[in-house]
């Protein structure tokens, strides 16, 4: 048994409260990287009459959450049902992912209480997280250092296309009704529970000459690696990381090219480096995690991954190579440095695109509620919900008036879930697409499907090219 911090236990009282009253819907509790997430959920579903499921996004997350939990309460009454794990056991309090119970619902009549870790990943417009929710009752208890995501919209008159991050129970439709407890990150830094941070950063960055692609959720790939080409990205986290004292590098770079060139780069110049990225597969990636951790692959390169839920208190370097419009993504790539660790006595963020001077820093990150119910979050250089910064301008502030919001169909297919969370469908491997098109039900099945006959589309016109006397 762990002794819980004060900010801890209102949390978990919180949380019990919620899930235990006869109050409906979705509430959040808002905990920080490094505030012991894993503690609230063992502590308050330990605390729960009844069973409780647990949803975690990812392999990593639920051992991590797993091992937790078994400090509270009998192994034998924790069960865990999930295909990455190898394991589909239930018992009074099961840990699950989303995609290995969506089509065995039915198997969860009987539990009474719902927590959902990361619960940012929730989309409330469709999808298995949804269908689930709404199979179980409705009311589930979400938690997450990130409670937001981003959402575009279009302006009436001129057609621009703004973007910006939203809180999750502001929008429609609400999976979540309202948030329950924050934990602000600034207390954390100021109380000693994070390390302190210093910063390093490149000012000849310009987001604005970089193209947004089509829904101006993220950038243009094509756009970014030729600008990043013409900055010479690479070149520069090579030189810095050669300079670097550092005993651990986690750096993030635009695309799995330009995370690959760099760790060329630095075997080169006889650093030893390694990449991961969404294709590593599950065993090589556990390999060079390892090995980073015990010192000896010093710089991890990586894109798309080690974001939310990785874990190693004694990283002291992270790297910015890829600038992104997502306030969220740039809080989780900071966040992986900030926890404490014997020895460690600070931890040094380098930001080679411009993302500090865009969103500022984590530190000073707060969450205000200036209207009842009404949250942003803010830093030291402006809000950070409801502030489109590519135009640079305040929307939360116009009440949204003039504007609508774009039904993005490609973000459906942006993966929300397993191995392959945050990657494009069309960059996920055969056989993953084939076992999600065979287990899953309803619109990601469908999604799933139609990817598969796009890509035997493609594959019987190469065919018919090679065959063609023309």
């Amino acid at each position: 048994m762990y002794q819980l911090r004060n900010y801890q236990q209102e949390a978990v009282a919180k949380g019990i409260s919620f899930l235990k009253g006869s109050e409906q819907g979705g509430a959040i509790i808002v905990a920080p990287t490094a505030a012991g997430k894993s503690l609230y959920i063992a502590s308050i579903a330990n605390a729960l009459d009844g069973k409780t499921l647990v949803l975690q996004p990812s392999q990593e997350i639920l051992i991590s959450n797993y091992e937790k939990m078994i400090t509270y309460v009998d192994e034998s009454e924790i069960g865990v049902f999930s295909a990455s794990c190898n394991r589909k056991d239930i018992s009074r309090i099961t840990f699950a992912t989303i995609g290995s119970i969506i089509n065995k619902k039915e198997l969860f009549d009987d539990f009474q209480h719902l927590i959902i870790d990361e619960c940012h990943a929730v989309n409330a417009k469709g999808g298995m997280y949804e269908e689930l929710i709404n199979y179980l009752g409705g009311k589930c208890l979400g938690m997450t250092a990130t409670p937001y995501r981003l959402y575009a919209y279009n302006d009436f008159k001129t057609g621009q296309l703004s973007v910006v991050a939203k809180f999750l129970h502001r929008t429609r439709p609400r999976l979540f009704n309202k948030i329950i407890h924050i934990t602000q990150i600034q207390d954390l830094y100021n109380q000693g529970f994070l390390c302190p941070i210093e910063y390093k950063l490149s000012s000849d960055y310009n987001h604005s000459e970089i193209k947004l692609n089509s829904t101006g959720m993220d950038f243009d790939e094509n756009s970014l690696l030729a600008y990043n080409e013409t900055h010479s990205v690479i070149q520069k986290a090579s030189k810095i990381i050669q300079e670097e004292s550092a005993k651990h590098l986690l750096v993030f770079m635009s695309s799995v090219e330009e995370a690959t060139r760099l760790a060329q780069n630095l075997k080169a110049g006889g650093i030893l480096g390694a990449i991961i990225s969404a294709k590593t597969p599950k065993k090589e990636r556990a390999d060079i995690l390892k090995q980073f951790k015990e010192g000896k692959i010093r710089v991890v390169t990586n894109f798309g991954t080690l974001t939310t839920g990785y874990d190693f208190p004694e990283l002291d370097c992270v790297i910015l190579g890829r600038p992104t419009q997502s306030v969220a993504l740039y809080y989780q790539m900071v966040g992986r440095g900030i926890r404490i660790a014997p020895g460690k006595e600070k931890t040094k963020i380098i930001d080679i695109c411009g993302n500090v001077k865009r969103f500022g820093k984590i530190e000073n990150f707060e969450i205000v509620e200036e209207i009842p119910n009404l949250h942003r979050l803010r830093s030291d250089t402006s809000y950070l919900t409801g502030f489109d910064f590519y135009h640079n301008q305040d929307i939360e502030s116009t009440g949204y008036s003039g504007l609508r919001e774009v039904e993005w169909a490609g973000h459906d297919n942006i993966v929300q879930f397993g191995k392959h969370k945050g990657l494009h469908i069309t960059k996920v491997p055969n056989d993953y697409l084939n076992w999600c098109v065979e287990n899953l039900t309803g619109k990601w099945q469908k999604n799933f499907q139609k990817e598969k006959e796009r890509r035997e589309e493609s594959a019987m016109k190469k065919r018919m090219e090679l065959v063609s006397p023309f």
